[in-house]
């Protein structure tokens, strides 16, 4: 009886050992046991929607726009998408991105679900800018990667993708609010 009880609790802690086992796969599958900010990654997911999907209205044409295309370049309705050709003329990987494009209901015409969704999102964001800035950071890799994938190859790294930051003009000075 001995030998079947010792068989039956090493089946127990193999059982469990294997457990254990599949739940530190899990674990390193899912960023090392990391906790998700789900929240941030839907401002991420939000602020690539918008990239890629912003025209502005021809009146409202930004003067201080780099992303005018050259007379050899066709041009995208898709104001980012002319942004990161931009990016690429100046060898650059920090997109110039207008913060009025996402609160002022101006460009967005009749479109009032996009509007507030997107009000939304800024107002997100400029409560805790420095949390959601790697998460914008990463939906302008994103953003480049799905219009110029060679671009986001780093030439001198073997593995490694180039990381892309994000120039805001026209955000809201937070040094006056109370």
């Amino acid at each position: 009886m001995g030998s079947a009880a010792s068989q039956g609790a090493r089946a127990r802690a193999n059982q469990m050992a294997r457990n254990m086992q599949r739940n530190m796969d899990r674990m390193a599958e899912d960023n090392a046991g990391m906790v998700r900010d789900e929240t941030a990654l839907e401002v991420q997911r939000l602020f690539l929607k918008f990239l890629e999907n912003f025209k502005p209205p021809e009146d409202l044409v930004d003067p201080l726009s780099s992303a005018g295309a050259s007379e050899m370049d066709e041009r995208s309705p898709y104001y980012y998408v002319e942004e990161v050709k931009c990016m690429m003329r100046e060898q650059s990987t920090v997109i110039k991105f207008n913060w009025n494009h996402l609160i002022d209901p101006k460009f967005w015409g009749e479109d009032a679900d996009a509007a507030r969704r997107y009000q939304d999102l800024a107002t997100l964001i400029t409560q805790e800018y420095y949390r959601y800035d790697p998460y914008l950071c990463a939906a302008v890799q994103n953003f480049v990667r799905n219009h110029e994938p060679a671009y986001v190859r780093d030439k001198c790294a073997s593995v490694e993708d180039k990381d892309f930051t994000i120039g805001i003009y026209n955000f809201p000075d937070q040094s006056t609010s109370a």
